[in-house]
């Protein structure tokens, strides 16, 4: 079964501080969409490490239902040009996540993508 995952992650001032990580998976099951969710509170941490967390914990959560590929979808940057191989990853405090994360890539094998909103979207919903 293929997915697409949505994450984002935040951190409230300052950063590095306390910390939230969500994801929506999206799936068709006998051709009917349905999606699961989960978001968890962080302990006190920068904006990049819980963007890392969002993505290992929704790729966990794919892989546990059955997911056999997964587009991965991030507004983080950094995080896609470092999976990626186009960054270094260079900080200290995301050596470990990007090696957890690499890990959890391969099950199941993802597709990165970065999604973000333009300004102009966002103030015609606003």
């Amino acid at each position: 079964m293929k997915v697409v995952i949505n994450t984002d992650a935040a951190v409230g001032p300052p950063n590095p501080g306390p910390a939230g990580a969500g994801y929506v998976i999206l799936m068709q099951i006998s051709g009917e969409m349905d999606s699961a969710v989960g978001s968890v509170p962080l302990s006190p941490r920068a904006h990049h490490e819980a963007e890392y967390e969002a993505a290992i914990l929704a790729l966990r959560h794919a892989a546990r239902l059955g997911a056999t590929s997964a587009v991965l979808r991030t507004d983080s940057k950094l995080l896609v040009d470092q999976m990626c191989g186009r960054a270094k990853v260079k900080a200290t405090q995301l050596i470990q996540p990007s090696k957890r994360l690499r890990r959890q890539m391969g099950l199941p094998p993802i597709q990165l993508t970065r999604e973000v909103e333009s300004r102009h979207a966002a103030r015609a919903t606003s």
